[in-house]
């Protein structure tokens, strides 16, 4: 035991010694000042950046430490830093100090502040620092070499703060409390470089963490490269990808696996589209589209499969997303195997085309069945419909289940640009069908004085064939079936000014007991079962239809009625004088 602690205490002190030899050796023949001068020299001439660096310093345990760092924006952005950092470390390894060698395997960056900024035309801040070195400026850099080696071997961000800024959408996002690690690199690549980050995101007035690891493998001289396995953490959720890359040189083809238990995508999603708005300039999404669907190469290839349960995006939450997709010289098909949300199953398949400007889009045979429709119609209220004055009215108004059948093409992501140019049919069945007090048939319950269409109508089917049109909805048919009412639609729907089409038409049709309250004056609307049956063409806008009768059939019936009774007159008078005149005969032929 006493042996153990002998050499134990040896070995220490050892290594004491060796470290203070080094620190030593350092300091006489590599002083700080140079360390720092050249330093800012050597990053500004590769940054294409004016760099300041204020201090230079040296711990024995630690490594060196660049102090106060600072590299300016490119000249055509802001006047502030593109990065300001407490301090650079540079990890150092001990054995090489001993031959007056500095080696450094481990680089990275305190406290920093990052700026990336997008310009109006699409440019970065940092797009002249990746560009192609001159030669003369590789020249100048190998003339001011750094007095050591540095062979880069992990990279790190601790504590850090990456602002993101476009001046398109005139929108800024920021990520606050920014750690990243990469380490494992090698000139051989041989071994698979690990990497770690996390950052908290400010969403909906919550700090919300999302942090993402993974494992980057490259094979150069086979053209192969993968991301295994790939995680994405979101306030504790996860979602688990592998990506493989291969034909680096012509392609590449990409094939992607994604799969989650559950996720939330909006708080990522606020990252990109900026949490802190500076003025009310609309964001041009058909140019932010343009942009990405151009920068998408078209010799690119990728395979792509989905299995993720428990999604929520926008408000929308689907319980299972089963899809496959492939993306072929930039046209992409995306098969919906198993789509589940608000109790229906959605299959299909879509197709876009991003060689077109606005990007084209088209649905084949998608089909959803057993589809609640009370809060999907809500959260399409909630959604699209805030604009309407009255659109909270709107909650809470259609339940049932809905099976669906459509098909629609068109181009262009804006909501106006979209109308415009979207085309397709839909049939759609409702079971269980009702319908909460409306406006529309409180307003025809309010002409025809019947309190039954001032309430709730329930337990009904509904049947729906429309087609859209230049921003038209042509329904061809639309019933509702109750056993105490029928109501019957067809006509046009004006989305772009949200008006009725005229000469559509509404047919109602109202059981003979909820109608014994109608006056007379409504008698010629009776059919001979006894139903009150009244047609109605919707005018105005959506929001206050106003319902304006048609009385051309109650017309014609009364015609027919009157008809039948001057019909009927004259075949009684008719038979009166057969009867009076064979009286008369009859007297003639007794005298």
């Amino acid at each position: 035991m006493k042996k153990i602690f002998k050499w134990t205490g040896i070995i220490f002190a050892s290594l004491i010694a060796l470290i203070i030899i080094s620190a030593i050796a350092l300091a006489l023949f590599l002083p700080l000042d140079k360390i720092k001068e050249m330093a800012a020299s050597q990053l500004s001439s590769m940054l294409h950046r004016q760099v300041k660096i204020e201090k230079a310093s040296f711990n024995i345990f630690t490594g060196l430490k660049l102090e106060k760092l600072t590299i300016s924006d490119a000249e055509k952005f802001n006047k502030r830093n593109f990065i300001s950092a407490d301090a650079i470390e540079l990890h150092y390894d001990l054995w090489p100090l001993l031959q007056r060698k500095i080696v450094i395997k481990k680089i990275g960056l305190v406290k920093p502040e990052i700026l990336i900024e997008k310009s109006a035309k699409g440019d970065f801040n940092f797009s002249d620092m990746i560009a192609p070195q001159k030669p003369s400026e590789k020249k100048q850099q190998q003339q001011g070499k750094l007095p050591f080696e540095l062979f880069i071997n992990s990279f790190f961000i601790k504590n850090g703060k990456i602002t993101y800024s476009d001046r398109a959408t005139s929108s800024t996002s920021a990520l606050n409390n920014f750690d990243l690690s990469i380490s494992g690199f090698d000139l051989s690549m041989a071994k698979p470089v690990v990497f770690k980050a996390s950052s908290d995101v400010l969403f909906q007035k919550k700090i919300v963490p999302i942090a993402l690891s993974g494992r980057i493998k490259m094979d150069m001289s086979k053209g192969e490269a993968g991301i295994e396995p790939f995680s994405l953490s979101i306030a504790g959720e996860t979602a688990n990808m592998s990506i493989g890359i291969s034909n680096l040189k012509s392609g590449p083809d990409i094939a992607l696996s994604l799969s989650s238990k559950k996720i939330s995508v909006d708080p990522l999603m606020s990252i990109f589209a900026g949490g802190e708005k500076k003025s009310s300039k609309p964001v041009d999404l058909t140019t932010m589209v343009n942009q990405m669907t151009a920068s998408i190469p078209g010799s690119l290839t990728l395979k792509a499969s989905v299995d993720i349960s428990n999604l929520t995006f926008q408000g929308l939450i689907v319980d299972r997303i089963d899809l496959s997709a492939g993306l072929v010289k930039k046209r992409a098909v995306v098969d919906l195997k198993d789509i589940r949300f608000y109790g229906g199953k959605l299959s299909g398949r879509l197709n876009a085309d991003l060689n077109v400007p606005g990007l084209y889009y088209e649905a084949k045979d998608l089909k959803l069945t057993g589809f609640d429709a009370h809060p999907f119609s809500n959260y399409i209220v909630n959604s699209f419909l805030t604009k309407l004055a009255d659109y909270k009215d709107l909650r809470d108004k259609i339940y049932g289940k809905l099976n669906v059948a459509l098909s629609f093409k068109g181009r262009g992501v804006d909501p106006k640009v979209m109308l415009k140019n979207l085309t397709g049919d839909a049939k759609i069945d409702v079971t269980g069908a009702e319908i909460k007090k409306s406006k529309i048939l409180s307003s025809i319950g309010e002409l025809i004085r019947s309190n039954s269409l001032k309430g709730d109508i329930k337990a009904g089917t509904l049947n729906l064939d429309a087609g859209i049109r230049n921003s038209i909805i042509n329904v061809r048919k639309l019933a509702f079936t109750h056993h105490d009412l029928k109501l019957n639609f067809a006509g046009g729907i004006d989305l772009n000014r949200l008006v009725w089409v005229a000469g559509n038409r509404l047919n109602l049709k109202l059981a003979p007991h909820i109608t014994s309250g109608v006056g007379k004056e409504y008698s010629i609307l009776r059919d001979p079962s006894g139903w009150l049956e009244a047609t109605f063409e919707l005018t105005g806008t959506l929001k206050m239809p106003i319902p304006k009768p048609i009385l051309d059939k109650p017309i014609e019936n009364l015609k027919k009625k009157a008809e039948a009774e001057i019909n009927k007159k004259v075949s009684e008078e008719t038979e009166r004088l057969k009867k009076e005149a064979g009286d008369k005969i009859r007297e003639l032929i007794k005298f």
